[in-house]
C-alpha cells in the first residue's frame, strides 16, 4: 500500500506516493530511541509479540505498545540495560532465588508502611510474586501463588511479577509493578 503525504500545502492527492518502508524510515529518523528492530526467532518471543520488523517501544521498558505487560525475557531473567533492583518493589534474579527490593505501601492519609525486602523461590512454572497487605494494616508480606493474585474485601494482593520455570531455571515472564504501592485515601 502506498501513502501520500504533502508538506507544501497542496492536497495529499498531489503529493508523490510514499511507500510503507519510506514512512518507517522517516519515523526511525525522527524518533530512533523509540524504535527497536525485532529479529529474534519466534521461540524467543512471547506469543503476543509482533513478527520480525520494527516495533515502537516504551522508553527504557521492554514491552511494546498494545500490550504493556509483555516483557522480553533475557537469558539471565532480567531486561538488558535496566536494573530493576533500583526500583521500590523491584527485583533481582539469581535463579532459583528472586530478591524483591524494599518499598512502601502508601495508604491514603495514614503513615506509609515499609516493606524491608526479601527473597522467594518460585515453586513452579507461571508463579506470581505479590505483596499482601491488609487494608489499614501495618505489615506488607511477600507472597507467591500459581494463580493471579486478586484483592479481597480485607486484603490488597498487589502483583509484582510472574516467573517461568524451565528445567529448574527461573526466568522473568512479565513485570506487573515497579515502585511504591499507593492505595487512595478512600480505600486505605
Amino acid at each position: 500500500m502506498d501513502f501520500k503525504f504533502s508538506t507544501s500545502g497542496t492536497s495529499s492527492s498531489d503529493a508523490p506516493p510514499v511507500t510503507r518502508e519510506e514512512v518507517a524510515e522517516m519515523i526511525r529518523a525522527a524518533i530512533p530511541s523509540a524504535l527497536r528492530r525485532v529479529d529474534e526467532p519466534a521461540g524467543n518471543r512471547p506469543p503476543s509479540s509482533p513478527s520480525p520488523g520494527w516495533v515502537l517501544t516504551y522508553p527504557d521498558m521492554r514491552g511494546q505498545f498494545g500490550d504493556p505487560t509483555a516483557v522480553w525475557a533475557e537469558p539471565a531473567g532480567a531486561g538488558a540495560g535496566t536494573d530493576y533492583s533500583d526500583f521500590s518493589f523491584g527485583f533481582s534474579l539469581a535463579s532459583p532465588v528472586v530478591t524483591v527490593m524494599a518499598g512502601k505501601v502508601r495508604q491514603g492519609t495514614r503513615d506509609p508502611v515499609a516493606y524491608a525486602g526479601g527473597t522467594i523461590n518460585p515453586a513452579a512454572d507461571k508463579t506470581w510474586t505479590y505483596i499482601a497487605f491488609p487494608f489499614g494494616g501495618a505489615t506488607a508480606t511477600l507472597m507467591q501463588s500459581l494463580t493471579e493474585p486478586k484483592h479481597t474485601a480485607t486484603t490488597l494482593n498487589w502483583p509484582l511479577a510472574r516467573w517461568d520455570m524451565t528445567e529448574g531455571v527461573i526466568t522473568l515472564n512479565r513485570i506487573c509493578w515497579l515502585g511504591d504501592i499507593i492505595i487512595p485515601g478512600n480505600f486505605a
